[in-house]
């Protein structure tokens, strides 16, 4: 995402569901014969967009109208679920550092504490 335009809560949330997907696609080791299939391909990003979906109601929160804050919590979440699941936590800790990056640009909404 270039970070030189604005940037809004959809987008951030966008952003996050794809980091995921991408991250998550690692663990998601699927038998070579269907890599490469449209289906395996939609299954990766529904559960991902399920496990999001979820933090968002443990939280409070709309995945569909998130806030600000929200989204903070939700980075919090992934994080710490990415660094005990699948990833080493620096590089979890990385990547949430990332996307903070385009919270902290989000145009538009009021400030809420991170």
């Amino acid at each position: 995402m270039n970070l030189s335009k604005k940037v809004n809560l959809f987008m951030v949330r966008d952003a996050i569901t794809n980091c995921f997907v991408e991250a998550h696609s690692e663990v998601f080791r699927a038998d070579e014969g269907l890599r490469g299939f449209q289906m395996f391909e939609d299954i990766k990003i529904l559960h991902v967009r399920y496990l999001i979906e979820t933090m968002f109601e443990e939280i409070g929160g709309d995945f569909n109208n998130p806030t600000r804050g929200q989204l903070g919590k939700i980075l919090v979440k992934l994080k710490e679920y990415a660094a005990a699941s699948f990833r080493k936590p620096e590089v979890a800790e990385k990547h949430a550092g990332e996307i903070k990056m385009l919270i902290e640009k989000i145009e538009g909404v009021e400030r809420e504490y991170l």
